[in-house]
C-alpha cells in the first residue's frame, strides 16, 4: 500500500472558493433572459448541479423549452465568468496551504469540476495561489456528477488508482460522484453532505486541517 496519496482532486465552487453566489448571479440573469419565473413556481436549486441539469432548472422555473442547448450553454458559462470576474473569487481558509503542502510533499493536486474546462481556465488566471497539475472539466467527460466520470478521468490522466486518490467536494452531487469513483471523499460543507454514504471525512472548512493529518485519515481508510 501507498504511504501517502497520488494526488488531492479539487472541487472548485463551493471547495476551493466561495463562488456559488457567482453562479446564482449568473443563472439569475440567464432566467431573466427568458422572461423570469413563472408566478407561484418554487423549485429550489441545486448546489453542485451539472450545467445541463442548472439549464433544465432555469427553462423549467421559466416554463420555457430548452431549444438550443450548445448556445444557452456558452451563454450561461460567459454570464458567470462576467461574474466571478467581478467578485474576483478568493480561495477559501485552508485551501492555498494544502494545496502548497501537497505540491512540497510530491501529491499532485488536480480540479475536478463541472465547470467547463475553458471557464476554468478564464477565472485561474485571475486567481493567484492556484496551482494544478491538470484541470479536469466536464466537457471532458459523457457524464458530470453526480456520475464517477470526473474523478475517474482525473485518475486516469495521472494512472492513479482512485483509492490513492483524496477528492475534496462540498455538494451532494460532488460527493457522491468523489465515493462513487473509490476515492476517499472529505466534504467541506460538514452537514451538507450527511446524506452521502462512505465519506471519508465530514468538516466545516478546511482552516483546521494539515496535510498531516489528513493522510493519516486516508491511511487510517484505506
Amino acid at each position: 500500500m501507498a504511504d501517502r496519496p497520488s494526488a488531492l482532486l479539487w472541487d472548485f465552487d463551493g471547495t476551493t472558493v466561495d463562488s456559488e453566489q457567482c453562479w446564482a448571479r449568473a443563472e439569475t440573469r440567464l432566467l431573466a433572459h427568458l422572461g423570469g419565473a413563472r408566478p407561484g413556481v418554487d423549485i429550489p436549486r441545486q448546489d453542485g448541479a451539472s450545467l445541463d441539469g442548472t439549464l433544465r432548472w432555469i427553462h423549467e422555473v421559466a416554463g420555457v423549452p430548452l431549444v438550443d442547448r450548445d448556445g444557452e450553454r456558452r451563454e450561461l458559462n460567459l454570464l458567470a465568468v462576467e461574474e466571478y470576474h467581478r467578485d474576483g473569487p478568493v480561495p477559501l481558509p485552508g485551501v492555498r496551504e494544502l494545496l502548497v503542502s501537497a505540491h512540497a510533499a510530491g501529491i499532485a493536486n488536480l480540479l475536478v469540476s463541472a465547470n467547463e474546462t475553458w471557464v476554468l481556465r478564464q477565472v485561474l488566471a485571475g486567481l493567484d495561489g492556484l496551482d494544478y497539475a491538470h484541470l479536469v472539466g466536464e466537457d471532458m467527460v459523457a457524464l458530470s456528477k453526480p456520475a464517477p466520470d470526473l474523478y475517474l478521468e482525473a485518475c486516469r490522466i495521472i494512472g492513479a488508482d482512485p483509492r490513492d486518490c483524496i477528492a475534496f467536494e462540498d455538494s451532494v452531487n460532488g460527493a457522491t460522484a468523489a465515493v462513487a469513483a473509490g476515492c476517499f471523499t472529505v466534504g467541506v460543507t460538514g452537514s451538507a453532505t450527511e446524506a452521502v454514504h462512505g465519506m471519508g471525512l465530514r468538516l466545516d472548512g478546511l482552516s483546521a486541517l494539515s496535510l498531516g493529518d489528513l493522510v493519516v485519515a486516508w491511511r487510517s481508510w484505506r
